[in-house]
């Protein structure tokens, strides 16, 4: 029987394992009831890890499930069942913000681009980009590119949380994309991505 949490399976419903071995094989409308069915029970664990920030746990949501995209061929059920597979994908997601403000700010090179010569934007620093924001804001987004620290290594630096960290970060990428008129990603994953 399945829970609300959709976790295992009711007379007549698919398993996760299931539904994942089908979106495998093609089936776009199985990941778009995995979506679906972990849309509550994962953002509250990441909510629960993270903090409650709406918009952090949706990216980081949104995230795990373009992960799931674009891992889907490593998913085996012989090594674990499918919500521990994604709930590992999610909580080990946030390191990929280190990789992810790095793509952003190169983003913020290209919009300025438009600006600026093009020797002028390869010569621009992360320093340079990060200058307008407020102190703490810019601190968070210089120690994540830098890659040589942990986000709680980061806070304790900071001394803060990490959930603090998250926020500074988020209100920093939004104030730079407010700033240089950088449109945000999608907020949510396409219900029909390609196979």
């Amino acid at each position: 029987m399945a829970d609300e949490t959709g976790h295992g399976a009711s007379a007549g419903q698919r398993s996760d394992e299931e539904l994942m071995l089908a979106y495998q094989k093609g089936d776009t409308s199985a990941f778009d009831m995995l979506y679906r069915r972990y849309k509550v029970p994962l953002s509250v664990a990441l909510a629960h890890r993270v903090g409650r920030n709406r918009g952090i746990v949706e990216e980081l949501y949104d995230d795990a499930f373009c992960r799931v995209i674009e891992g889907k061929d490593t998913f085996d059920p012989s090594k674990g069942c499918f919500r521990a597979w994604l709930f590992t994908i999610a909580f080990n997601n946030h390191h990929g913000l280190f990789r992810s403000t790095e793509i952003f700010l190169r983003s913020v090179a290209v919009s300025l681009s438009e600006k600026l010569p093009t020797a002028l934007v390869e010569k621009i620093s992360v320093q340079e980009l990060l200058k307008d924001l407020p102190a703490r804001q810019r601190r968070v987004m210089e120690l994540i590119v830098s890659g040589e620290f942990t986000l709680r290594q980061v806070a304790v630096i900071m001394g803060t949380s990490v959930q603090a960290v998250y926020k500074l970060h988020h209100d920093a990428v939004k104030r730079l994309r407010k700033q240089h008129r950088i449109e945000p990603a999608a907020a949510t994953v396409p219900l029909h991505p390609q196979a």
